[in-house]
């Protein structure tokens, strides 16, 4: 019996081009457009079907019924909260999860010296992590006033010297590219199998199957950045068919799953 064919849901918005870039490699898709506060009119989609899109979309998407089984991603089991106890070890760096609200009672500097990086603990990322001098710590709350009671992770600042993202799929890397470069490079046999080590004990512990890992080469080390889902997070240079291929895999077992 012929595979049923997929159907891809792309958010289509200038500010995460890769579902428009995924359109010409696919072959049945759907697509949506924000309309500034929520989405409407979601898709009728028959037989399987994979989300691509942002965060934003994808979160308000999980709430029906019909769509959420299309989205591979377990944004709560996402955050650092979540994942930093099984997988600390491989940060390679001092890392602590605290209020940002206690940030101005902390002895910082015999920890971590004139410097620190901060980021959220969700993947939803409402502000942009950084790494702070504490000299500008009061100007850096005050600046950040409105997140004072969401938690954020303190950590060590990093001297890396090239970064890559791999996706994998039940502990395996399937597709894999370097970060932001003027020519993408594939990641070299020593990061796919950091990469695929973490996946295999994030799929032993957490259950998830699907996900990105983000590995930084730091001298001789390799460091985790942080591990993301597979449907919001942008490819880079990877194989887009490749990514397809495994993608739409993954959306046919889960449709076939999902009938019994």
């Amino acid at each position: 019996m012929q595979n049923p064919p997929v159907t891809w849901i792309l958010e289509l918005t200038p500010e995460f081009t890769d579902p428009e870039l995924l359109s010409k490699h696919v072959q049945h898709c759907v697509t949506l457009e924000y309309t500034g506060i929520n989405f409407h009119d979601w898709p009728l989609v028959q037989g399987p079907a994979v989300a691509f899109g942002t965060f934003r979309c994808l979160t308000q998407m999980q709430r029906n019924p019909d769509l959420c089984n299309f989205i591979f991603d377990d944004y709560a089991q996402l955050a650092c909260t979540s994942y930093y106890r099984h997988l600390y070890r491989y940060l390679g760096r001092l890392a602590f999860i605290v209020p940002m609200s206690a940030l101005p009672h902390m002895a910082l500097e015999p920890v971590f010296g004139n410097s620190v990086f901060i980021r959220p603990d969700s993947n939803k990322k409402t502000f942009e992590a950084e790494v702070v001098v504490l000299n500008d710590m009061e100007k850096y709350l005050r600046s950040h006033q409105q997140h004072h009671d969401e938690l954020v992770i303190l950590s060590e600042v990093l001297q890396i010297d090239r970064e890559f993202r791999c996706f994998c799929r039940n502990g395996k890397v399937f597709a894999h590219s370097s970060y932001k470069e003027e020519m993408y490079a594939p990641a070299p046999p020593e990061v796919l199998t950091f990469a695929e080590e973490i996946a295999t004990h994030t799929l032993q512990t957490l259950g998830i199957n699907m996900l990105t890992v983000d590995v930084a080469v730091c001298g001789n080390a390799l460091k985790l950045i942080e591990i993301g889902g597979v449907n919001s997070w942008g490819f880079y240079g990877c194989d887009i068919k490749r990514f397809v291929e495994v993608m739409e895999l993954e959306a046919r077992e889960r449709f076939e799953n999902y009938l019994k």
